[in-house]
């Protein structure tokens, strides 16, 4: 099937990227226990990202790229995407069966012939029709069934009989993946791009595979692991990826893990301690809203069989660790920074326990801290760093993610200095390269202003990368920066 099916469908993948969508009835045909599902919302990424706007370039990109007969066809789709008979304004699905065995391309029909005529021109006439009345059944030179079209809907699948397909064309809505719980949390969290981890409807030999896979080897001794691995393979799981003007977000919202998370996160993140984190040469920071009791009792069982072997002194060091760790309820913030910080790094860490504590337990292990430490606090909190310790205020790149004031788990990556590096580490790669290529290449790399990774519920994780051009939208900058990189390589090589 690989060989005459997989190309056709990416061109009809293209097509579809080209077009733009509107949500439609046939999305019924994808079952209620299906365990993944994916979600292209072309209509939002064709008008973000302009492609209809850019279709010409991205069509002679194509071409100049490579002349194999696959590409031409690829070019054509998109140059002229409706003749391929497809709804260009409907979504395409992916997804596949409880276990993972079976999945199916399901997308709406507007020109039924058409379809078979794309179908069979694109397989050199390899792959065949049979009608039976408003189905006409896609089989491969073996005879395989490979799909079936209908007036409404494509459904191509792997390796399934005839009843498996008339099945799922013919359940009703209220039998279908969007009327179940996971469905309806699909589409509440809908973005450009979607996908549904249904991991809770997963058959039960496939779960206890994977419980097999997670506790085994190393993962045997962590304390619990059984017991997560076991509530993971019940959990929902929702990734979606928003593009928005000079940002885009990767978002994780996930059912079913909230209890466990709750048992070691605590209050929001405290913004008078982000604001006592140093402003100079800062590159990132990662701040974490904690309950030191609960991480001790999660970790100690295996620190105890550690400190065993140590004897007397382990037992020391373990609970001197154990009496500080405990009183760190609050906000645990750690940035880094500095004016070479890629060779040596500057860190400061600041500890929600007051620096007597600390000193304590430093006391009670008897091991020095290094030299370059400087250890700073008061009655209310400890820092630890290897810099001179200041108070001031964050980056303006901090400053614009105001939003991490109510996360329980936040990291933040500041680009320019990242890309500074960058930079320098390409200059010898790009000495001998075209002009025109290096300053695309530049390009790419100086776009990334900086991220943000934010928990902004105890069950919802978000990765932002901010972009230092916002005048457009975020797509619309990585496309054309893209093209044009494309553009400047094939046309030195073709100078070659």
């Amino acid at each position: 099937m690989k060989k005459f099916l997989f190309p056709v469908l990416w061109v009809m993948m293209v097509a579809l990227v080209m077009s733009s969508c509107a949500k439609s009835a046939y999305k019924k045909a994808i079952p209620a226990d299906a365990a993944v599902v994916m979600e292209l919302d072309i209509k939002s990424i064709a008008k973000k990202a302009d492609l209809l706007g850019q279709k010409d370039a991205i069509t002679q990109l194509i071409k100049s790229l490579a002349e194999t007969e696959e590409d031409q066809q690829i070019a054509g789709v998109v140059a002229n995407p409706m003749d391929w008979g497809i709804d260009v304004f409907s979504p395409i699905y992916v997804f596949s069966d409880a276990t993972l065995e079976n999945g199916f391309v399901l997308a709406s029909v507007a020109d039924k012939e058409d379809i078979i005529d794309v179908l069979k021109q694109a397989s050199d006439n390899t792959i065949s029709t049979q009608d039976d009345g408003d189905y006409t059944w896609i089989n491969s030179p073996d005879s395989m069934v490979l799909g079936v079209v209908t007036g409404k809907a494509l459904l191509v699948g792997s390796g399934q009989d005839k009843a498996a397909y008339r099945k799922l064309l013919e359940q009703g809505k209220d039998d279908s993946f969007f009327a179940s719980e996971a469905g309806k949390m699909m589409e509440k969290n809908s973005g450009d791009a979607t996908v549904m981890l249904n991991m809770a409807s997963l058959s039960d030999e496939v779960k206890a595979k994977a419980v097999r896979e997670l506790t085994s080897g190393r993962g045997r001794n962590i304390p619990g692991i059984e017991e997560a691995a076991k509530n993971l393979m019940e959990t929902k799981m929702v990734l979606n990826l928003l593009c928005e003007k000079g940002k885009i977000s990767l978002n994780l919202i996930a059912d079913g893990i909230e209890e466990q998370t709750e048992q070691v996160l605590i209050d929001k993140i405290d913004p008078g301690t982000l604001e006592q984190l140093p402003a100079e040469q800062l590159v990132a920071v990662v701040a974490l809203s904690m309950e030191g009791k609960a991480y001790w009792e999660a970790a100690s069982e295996a620190l105890e069989t550690l400190a065993m072997t140590m004897g007397e002194q382990g037992e020391k060091m373990l609970n001197a660790i154990g009496q500080y760790v405990q009183a760190m309820d609050g906000t645990l913030a750690v940035s880094m920074g500095g004016k070479d910080w890629q060779y040596d790094p500057q860190l400061v860490i600041l500890m929600p326990a007051p620096k007597s504590e600390f000193d304590q337990a430093l006391n009670a292990i008897g091991a020095p801290m290094p030299k370059q430490a400087v250890i700073g606090g008061d009655d209310h909190m400890t820092s630890v760093s290897s810099m001179p310790y200041t108070y001031g205020a964050v980056s303006a790149g901090f400053d614009k993610a105001d939003n991490a004031k109510n996360a329980y788990l936040y990291a933040y990556l500041n680009g320019a200095p990242i890309r500074q590096m960058a930079l320098k580490e390409m200059e010898y790669d790009l000495r001998n390269a075209p002009a025109e290529i290096a300053n695309q290449i530049n390009g790419l790399v100086g776009l990334a202003d900086f991220a943000e990774l934010k928990m902004e519920e105890k069950n919802a994780v978000s990765l932002t990368l901010w972009l230092t051009d916002e005048s457009d939208n975020a797509l619309a900058i990585l496309l054309s920066r893209c093209i044009a990189l494309g553009q400047s390589y094939t046309s030195a090589m073709h100078a070659e």
